[in-house]
């Protein structure tokens, strides 16, 4: 398989079916996951990155109880710290707001939940949730709010805030962000889980019809690479234009890959699971190197010069935190291996029938 990178490169790769093809990257990451996110690691991070690592972690499908109980732990961790906390900017605050929903709702704590209200009131009130994260953390907040407690303010909230992200989506399908920002899926995530909580509202039609034109504008970004990885963003102005060296890397690609598997409707989630298959496998050794990538390291394989790397050599990803790739792993392996399991369960539903109609015809 000719890789593009460099003229006449070629690479070869193996490829096998296997009857549980995630579940070994899968529990690797959780190890990770579980080893390094803990209670001190949120009271040592950033605000921002501890928030933003417990939302993709609430948002993994089917957690172990290890898991579950990780998640309650440092949703009162996050809520600890929120007590000596002052003049939060808005995208932090609202991006507290949504872990601490997503926390509290696992846990039903509910000194959590009345905190994440008061954070995503603040900021809905204030007014300053100008950028794409901030709105996309915003409408995550409220929805897991308005649907656990039925507020009228919360889901108003929740409302205006999808609203607006589909109000800034670009004629490309992607949505805004500033240039050089790698981790695009939060407004996927955060509308996405609109359209599966409130699916008779009068804005999911909305909702459903800009998440169907981020589906179209992430496999334009996948078609045409070799092994399916997803290509640089950037040709509908500088607001997107991902560097090209950063497209190879690791977070970006299971930053797209974590967005693949967010789209509720089965359609769509069919043809973008595809997509996202192909991250991971070009992470665990699908690539121009035939190597798989050290999440641990944080090893992509391209380099900050812009340049490709060499047959045989791999580049530690520009700061990249370990953790972070190890959650989107989790994340993206138990979205797929769900599918798998659903499909699976479909199989056996329609033997069971098939064999049931042959009994009844004898």
């Amino acid at each position: 398989m000719r890789d593009g990178a460099i003229e006449g490169r070629a690479a070869r790769c193996r490829t096998a079916i296997l009857a549980d093809p995630y579940g070994a990257a899968g529990a690797k990451a959780a190890e990770h996951v579980l080893r390094t996110f803990t209670a001190a690691r949120v009271r040592r991070d950033g605000m921002r990155a501890a928030a933003e690592n417990l939302v993709l972690l609430g948002g993994v499908q089917a957690p172990t109880a290890a898991v579950r109980a990780r998640i309650a732990e440092l949703g009162a961790a996050l809520l600890a710290r929120l007590e000596g906390a002052r003049d939060l900017a808005a995208p932090d605050a609202a991006l507290c707001a949504w872990a601490l929903a997503s926390a509290g709702t696992a846990a039903n704590d509910l000194a959590q939940i009345a905190r994440a209200r008061s954070l995503a009131r603040e900021a809905w009130n204030g007014g300053t949730h100008a950028t794409t994260p901030a709105r996309a953390a915003l409408c995550g907040a409220a929805s897991l709010l308005a649907a656990r407690d039925n507020d009228p303010l919360d889901r108003d909230c929740a409302d205006d805030m999808a609203v607006d992200l589909v109000r800034t989506q670009l004629p490309s399908g992607l949505f805004p962000f500033p240039a050089g920002v790698v981790e695009q899926h939060w407004p996927v995530l955060a509308l996405a889980g609109y359209a599966r909580l409130f699916p008779d509202s009068t804005v999911t039609p909305r909702v459903e019809t800009a998440l169907d034109a981020c589906t179209a504008g992430i496999e334009r970004l996948c078609l045409p690479t070799p092994f399916g990885n997803a290509g640089a963003a950037g040709a509908e102005g500088r607001e997107v234009d991902i560097p090209p060296w950063r497209a190879g890397t690791t977070l970006y690609l299971l930053s797209q890959a974590v967005s693949m598997c967010a789209h509720p409707r089965a359609e769509a989630a069919g043809r973008l699971a595809m997509h996202a298959e192909r991250q991971v496998q070009f992470v665990l050794g699908f690539n121009p190197l035939g190597k798989a990538l050290d999440l641990e390291k944080a090893e992509s394989l391209r380099s900050s010069a812009g340049e490709r790397v060499r047959p045989g050599e791999v580049m530690l990803g520009d700061a990249v935190d370990p953790l972070r790739a190890n959650i989107y792993m989790m994340h993206v392996t138990a979205s797929l291996a769900a599918r798998l399991a659903e499909a699976e369960r479909l199989w056996q539903e329609y033997e069971r029938m098939r064999k049931e109609r042959q009994a009844q015809e004898r």
